[in-house]
């Protein structure tokens, strides 16, 4: 339920060539609610093919595809945060087994996706119908209440009080998300080019202004955006650069790390992708639980030497 309903706010938004304006876009291609494909017409809300970023005889890996590339930070990070916070529901066996939806959940996305006035009811399995925001409500009560008996990370925390707020706002006037939500920003610049160009819908000139949203160039809406009303989600430019230069250091990530920044623009001698790194014709493994690697360790002492 939460895939399906979370697009209110977190939806990239979209000017079909029919000039329909839709809050989120990933969600119109969906087929299935479950498949092992990812990509031509069999797309599935969960992908169901085990490939593991992980130690794959202890952890399975779950693909989640109807999240929409956004330019707001606050959307991207809620996107992720509040997903988190769903999966701790069922860690601690909060089911909430009434928010199933009688329709399959691919089908109730689109209907979603497509109701940017946030009214329209969808029946559930159990009795009566709710709207995509009231099942947001829920979800986020129910986390709520999680987090009032059990310990949360802090970054969780931050993530429950902004959903909270997201959901009283949207009840209150979806643009009151102006600030926030990618589909509510760029709807608001197409209506008010509409209004001041005469624009139809349907011409090439808004859907181009709709192009513009995610361009990452000097013509970039939402680059300018994140540079005003979107300015107070920005990570500061030093943790910026910090996480452009330094990964993880509890993954496999920090091994993987070290060895591409110390052999950066030799690709003739080395080589590095998830699972092993290559130096000429040799071959390391990597484990994904081992944060020193002693063979790594000495390749790099030697490019030093």
């Amino acid at each position: 339920m939460h895939l399906t309903t979370r697009n209110i706010f977190f939806g990239a938004g979209w000017l079909r060539t029919n000039g329909q304006y839709v809050l989120a876009q990933k969600a119109l291609d969906l087929q299935y609610d479950f498949n092992n494909e990812t990509t031509g017409v069999n797309k599935p809300v969960v992908n169901l093919r085990n490939q593991p970023h992980a130690n794959s005889d202890e952890w399975l890996r779950i693909h989640v595809t109807p999240g929409d590339a956004t330019m707001s930070p606050w959307a991207t990070r809620m996107k992720v945060g509040t997903t988190s916070l769903v999966l701790r529901l069922g860690e601690h066996r909060e089911y909430l087994s009434n928010l199933r939806f009688a329709a399959d959940l691919h089908y109730v996305g689109k209907q979603i996706a497509a109701d940017t006035s946030l009214k329209k009811r969808y029946n559930l399995r159990s009795e009566g119908a709710m709207t995509a925001i009231q099942v947001q409500q829920q979800l986020v009560r129910a986390a709520g209440r999680l987090a009032s008996r059990v310990s949360l990370p802090e970054e969780e925390l931050w993530t429950l009080d902004q959903w909270g707020k997201a959901c009283s706002d949207i009840q209150q006037d979806p643009e009151l998300l102006r600030d926030r939500a990618d589909w509510v920003i760029k709807k608001l610049l197409l209506e008010r080019a509409h209004e001041r160009f005469h624009l139809d819908w349907k011409s090439p000139e808004m859907r181009g202004i709709d192009r513009r949203w995610d361009k990452i160039d000097t013509n970039g809406a939402g680059l300018a955006m994140r540079q005003n009303s979107l300015s107070k989600w920005m990570p500061s430019e030093s943790l910026i650069n910090e996480r452009m230069t330094t990964p993880p250091q509890t993954t496999r990530a920090r091994v993987r790390g070290k060895y591409i920044s110390a052999f950066s623009g030799q690709n003739d001698i080395a080589a590095a992708n998830w699972d092993i790194l290559r130096y000429n014709d040799e071959v390391i493994k990597l484990d994904p639980y081992l944060l020193h690697h002693e063979e790594v360790e000495r390749l790099i002492r030697q490019s030093a030497a």
